[in-house]
């Protein structure tokens, strides 16, 4: 599809804002099983319509001036491949309320415990089954499956744990893009707030250091020797990232040679459900919306029986869900 040059102009000017978020974790462990769970009691009294939800008892509608997207990094490297085994590393949800002109960034530990679709290799049916959600991307299958089936699957199982919500496109990326464009704005500046200088001698614990688009992946990607070698607090660090990169991108003088180059950089990097208006869409509400807060939802990591798994509060999540998507219904 051929797409006129404001046009290209625009998304190149979203991804430089957003597609950084969409792959920031840095994950060379590749975790090739599925953990096999029950789902949590209550958990199939979510949701009742595409309208309305149940939270304890209590009905609820989506607000409708809120539209949600889905940002997924994915553990790969390189162009976007056709099939393969992947990972959603990194799930960060933008929603922007029309109401008050504001959006709100949330972002989901990869590794969450929750319910995911699994399909058979040979029947091709599918069945839920409980654990990480970064395993969603893949089908919790080593078979041949398309990318828009991976994010389509990932999508509703972030969505189910947000009982219910809607998201009005997805967007998915490998963990290149990154590098790319922190490269093509010429660094970002960061606060190192630990010591790091297991990962790089450059990272050191109280200093500000420009990341160029390779140290940018071991800052936001490091995990194990790094504080508490938590999906939690990398996600923090990954977050303090984003703003910095966001104010920097709002400084740098961004030419149209810079966008262009930028777009056909990362093009192949990327699977999307979305067209040229919305991102033309989501472009104009970055640049005009207040950010109103970051979420990451509280919860417990414990070590599991190969891996990490982090258990969200759900008392905890269930406010921030109603506060951020709904309202009640009359």
């Amino acid at each position: 599809m051929k797409r006129n040059r404001r046009t290209i102009l625009l998304f190149a000017a979203f991804l430089l804002s957003v597609a950084l978020v969409a792959a920031v974790l840095f994950n060379l462990d590749r975790i090739m099983s599925v953990i096999n769970g029950t789902p949590d009691d209550g958990a199939g009294d979510r949701t009742d319509t595409l309208d309305t939800v149940y939270i304890d008892g209590k009905a609820y509608r989506p607000k409708g001036t809120v539209k949600n997207y889905l940002i997924v990094g994915i553990d790969q490297f390189g162009a976007v491949e056709s099939n393969g085994y992947a990972q959603a590393d990194f799930l960060l949800v933008l929603s922007f309320d029309s109401s008050d002109k504001s959006y709100t960034v949330m972002s989901i530990n990869r590794d969450t415990m929750t319910e995911i679709l699994v399909y058979d290799a040979f029947s091709g049916k599918s069945e839920k089954t409980v654990a990480q959600i970064a395993l969603s991307h893949n089908d919790g299958t080593y078979t041949e499956i398309s990318n828009t089936r991976k994010c389509k699957n990932t999508a509703k199982a972030v969505s189910d744990l947000l009982y219910g919500i809607d998201f009005k496109n997805y967007l998915s990326m490998t963990m290149d893009a990154v590098s790319i464009i922190v490269d093509h704005i010429g660094g970002v500046e960061v606060y190192v707030d630990c010591d790091m200088t297991s990962v790089d001698e450059r990272l050191v614990a109280g200093q500000t250091v420009m990341l160029d688009g390779e140290l940018a992946l071991k800052f936001i990607g490091a995990r194990s020797g790094v504080s508490d070698e938590t999906n939690v607090s990398r996600m923090e660090r990954q977050m303090a990232f984003f703003d910095a990169f966001a104010e920097k991108a709002k400084s740098v003088e961004i030419d149209e040679e810079l966008l262009l180059q930028c777009f056909e950089d990362v093009e192949n990097h990327i699977v999307t459900n979305a067209d040229d208006g919305i991102f033309r869409e989501i472009t104009e509400k970055l640049s005009t919306y207040e950010k109103k807060k970051t979420i990451i939802p509280p919860g417990e990591a414990k070590v599991g029986q190969k891996y990490m798994e982090f258990y969200v509060d759900e008392e905890e999540l269930k406010d921030i869900v109603i506060d951020v998507f709904y309202k009640k219904a009359h």
